[in-house]
């Protein structure tokens, strides 16, 4: 999904903090984005396995392929979820 012009969106923005060890299991249903504060994320889709440092963004479009976010480290990390809701969109807020 991309912006469409004339169409009203809502932002919700939520941050997430992921302690070593922790994991979320995720698929987006709204177009979503997100930034890395701190730490380190791994996602895993599949057989993929990618690591995201501080500062990284992630596009991830709706409906796009379940994955994993969690943390291997040591340290906690923290990043913002971002999602963008088209106003006529009921989509009860995380």
């Amino acid at each position: 999904m991309e912006v469409v012009p004339g169409v009203t969106y809502t932002i919700r923005v939520v941050e997430v903090t992921l302690l070593p060890g922790a994991r979320r299991d995720l698929t987006p249903r709204e177009l979503q984005i997100n930034y890395v504060l701190e730490g380190e994320m791994t996602r895993r889709a599949g057989d993929q396995v990618l690591t995201y440092e501080p500062s990284s963004v992630l596009k991830l479009p709706i409906g796009g392929t379940p994955f994993t976010a969690s943390n291997e480290s040591t340290t906690p990390m923290r990043l913002l979820v971002v999602d963008l809701v088209p106003a006529s969109a009921s989509a009860p807020p995380r």
